[in-house]
């Protein structure tokens, strides 16, 4: 595992996946997600991986990031949160998401999602 941080998130990139936890108050744009898009192109290259959201900080993502954020090689998003909140949250933002979508309110189930999904 390798970890990268900027000052609006952490990464933690697997072989399959990386964990990635945007922090506090931080709105997430479509500036940022190019320098996360930058990172994870340099670490996956072509191979495909699943990014998990971490959740744990209250956070904003801009709809841009969906439309134009995506890798293709992405072939799926895991959000992790206990926040009911959070939670709906991200059934709306499933909406704007055309790749496996799973929700889930512990990051270990998550990471056996992961783990689990390309084999």
């Amino acid at each position: 595992m390798k970890i990268f941080t900027t000052d609006f998130c952490s990464m933690e990139l697997y072989a399959r996946y990386v964990i990635l936890t945007i922090y506090e108050e931080v709105e997430l744009n479509l500036a940022n997600a190019s320098v996360i898009r930058q990172k994870l192109s340099e670490a996956f290259k072509d191979n495909d991986f699943l990014m998990i959201s971490n959740r744990k900080f209250k956070h904003t993502v801009t709809q841009e990031v969906y439309k134009k954020g995506d890798l293709a090689n992405m072939k799926g998003l895991a959000i992790v949160s206990d926040s009911e909140e959070e939670r709906q949250k991200a059934i709306n933002e499933q909406r704007m998401y055309s790749k496996s979508f799973a929700f889930f309110r512990e990051l270990d189930d998550a990471k056996s999602w992961a783990e689990s999904f390309f084999y």
